[in-house]
């Protein structure tokens, strides 16, 4: 590990303690603050008429805390602000357990890229199943800056730069000396990596068959026969096609309003299952289902319940915040989509550098809404090892 890393772990955890700490005595003023103001509002003629809603505030908030002058935040309360924190914080995900993943991937992986977007994520994967290949998120981003053409298509629509707005250019697992292969792990002698990279998106796709040509040519492989595979299909719960933006920046969203400015500049795509591409490619198993669609991640994972109740999926990451259905939709809530993984035979992690287990562990703080992703793993297959390990300890290697 380098300096950056240790001083992280030394001294992130005890610091978003003392911030939760701060916030609940933060929030204890002003929830004693609201109920001393309600109690005061039935005695002001002015504010009569705001007195019942304000009450009805205090009673719901007693109801989960109870009475506001006996509010004192217990050990649990801290450790799950301090979680939330954490994450509202580091909005950008931390793949720091992905490579160890690499003893369970087999000789033949298969993952399905939805929400591809530029291919910084499919190029992550490049970098911990097949680092012999020269495709890195580094390498790519350099490549797009390179070429004046991607340079200035990428940035008229994301108003940003090549690297977007994680700054997935930046980072790679091979880039420096922090990350090296155990000796006891060595990486699998022939592997085939196959990546399925789904982006709907008219802007997007010319710059990712930009980016094909160049590292994978017309045979959808390199020469070592890793491959990456482009589609311009968007993934749901039902097939058939529907109208996506031309232009958009990587919040682009399946559903469109007729009529609108946007969907004046739309192009018809077509749309399928993750169940439905699997039996159309021939695909027995998925080592990764990684789906990026910002809001409608929902819809995908009910498209891929065929393979998922079958375990034909080994693990699913999808992003949890509160756009799109997760914030427009009551029912579609991190609780009900994590009991109904459970329900499937899968244990589900909020992501970070340390995972924060949902399944079997769920408490309503974890309903937050703020931009955070969700990994789950099947019970059945040996690589919920390498999870259940950084639930323990956040730092990269504690598996190994």
């Amino acid at each position: 590990m380098n300096l950056p890393q240790i001083l992280t772990l030394v001294f992130a955890p005890s610091l978003y303690i003392v911030l939760s700490c701060c916030a609940l005595a933060q929030f204890n003023l002003i929830f004693n603050g609201i109920s001393s103001l309600a109690f005061h509002m039935q005695r002001t003629p002015a504010l009569e008429a705001l007195a019942p809603l304000l009450k009805a505030f205090v009673k719901y908030l007693e109801s989960i805390f109870g009475p506001a002058y006996k509010f004192v935040p217990n050990p649990t309360h801290v450790l799950l602000v301090a979680v939330m924190l954490a994450f509202i914080v580091h909005r950008c995900p931390d793949f720091s357990y992905i490579p160890d993943l690499e003893p369970f991937a087999g000789p033949d992986p298969v993952v399905f890229d939805i929400g591809c977007n530029k291919a910084y994520d499919s190029a992550m994967l490049f970098e911990a199943f097949a680092p012999q290949e020269e495709f890195s998120r580094i390498v790519l981003g350099r490549f797009y800056e390179a070429d004046e053409e991607l340079r200035s298509s990428i940035v008229k629509v994301t108003k940003t730069d090549v690297c977007g707005a994680c700054k997935d250019c930046k980072e790679s697992f091979l880039k420096d000396s922090s990350y090296k292969r155990p000796a006891a792990h060595p990486l699998v002698q022939g592997r085939k990596l196959q990546v399925h990279c789904f982006e709907p998106s008219a802007s997007n796709y010319y710059v990712l068959t930009k980016m094909h040509e160049r590292f994978f040519g017309s045979y959808n492989k390199t020469t070592n026969g890793n491959e990456l595979q482009l589609h311009r299909i968007a993934m749901s719960n039902y097939s058939g096609t529907a109208d996506f933006p031309s232009d958009c920046d990587e919040l682009c969203q399946l559903p469109m309003n007729k009529g609108s400015a946007a969907a004046s500049s739309a192009n018809a795509v077509p749309v399928t299952t993750v169940d439905a591409m699997m039996e159309q490619l021939g695909l027995q198993q998925l080592f990764l289902l990684k789906i990026d669609t910002e809001g409608f991640d929902v819809l995908v994972l009910q498209g891929a319940r065929k393979a998922l109740a079958a375990h034909k999926i080994d693990m699913v990451l999808f992003e949890y915040h509160g756009i799109g259905l997760w914030g427009k939709t009551p029912a579609f809530t991190l609780k009900a989509v994590t009991e109904d993984m459970e329900m499937l035979g899968y244990i589900c992690y909020l992501e970070g550098k340390l995972l924060t287990r949902l399944t079997g562990c769920w408490n309503d703080a974890f309903e937050f809404k703020a931009w955070s992703n969700v990994v789950c793993v099947a019970s059945t297959k040996p690589l919920q090892a390498v999870l259940r390990a950084y639930s323990l300890a956040p730092f990269a290697g504690r598996y190994i």
